[in-house]
């Protein structure tokens, strides 16, 4: 069983711990479609600003080195 992360955050936990509140949550501003309504919450850095394998490449042939993929010409 694999222990690999897949809550994959596009901008880093460590950047929004400069706006975290004493209970490591920030504050989240949010324009709700069916209103137009703004939303303001309280929310934990660890489960904002990311979405479940954002970063994860699935290759043909099971294989998961990027490197390779952008390095090595395939023929």
């Amino acid at each position: 069983m694999s222990n690999t992360p897949r809550n994959h955050h596009f901008i880093p936990q460590h950047f929004l711990k400069a706006w975290q509140q004493s209970d490591s949550k920030i504050f989240r501003y949010r324009r709700l479609p069916s209103s137009g309504e703004m939303e303001i919450k309280s929310v934990a850095i660890k489960r904002t600003v990311s979405i479940q394998d954002l970063y994860c490449i699935n290759f043909p042939d099971g294989g998961f080195e990027v490197e390779s993929s952008h390095v090595t010409p395939s023929d």
